[in-house]
């Protein structure tokens, strides 16, 4: 099995879970579909296909912000940083 920073190893019942900071999760469901569950109760639910879509949007939205003077809290960093290893 490959090494996994983000998502548990595989659950009994074919799932794997990301916690993503406080307030995001996500769940890789067996047949290939990925829920993120968000803030408030808020949830979408995206094929394999979009995945690979929206991974490339957001790639680009954090490159775009980066340059328009954003950039993250430092615990963030350590956070990332600490999953990353």
């Amino acid at each position: 099995m490959q090494h996994r920073n983000w998502f548990s190893s595989d659950r009994t019942d074919g799932t794997a879970i990301a916690t993503v900071m406080d307030d995001l999760t996500v769940v890789l469901q067996p047949r290939g579909l990925v829920d993120i569950d968000g803030p408030i109760g808020t949830s979408m639910t995206i094929d394999f296909d979009d995945a690979v879509a929206l991974l490339a949007a957001l790639s680009e939205a954090v490159e775009i912000l980066r340059t328009r003077g954003m950039s993250e809290r430092p615990d963030v960093l350590v956070w990332v940083h600490d999953h990353a290893s």
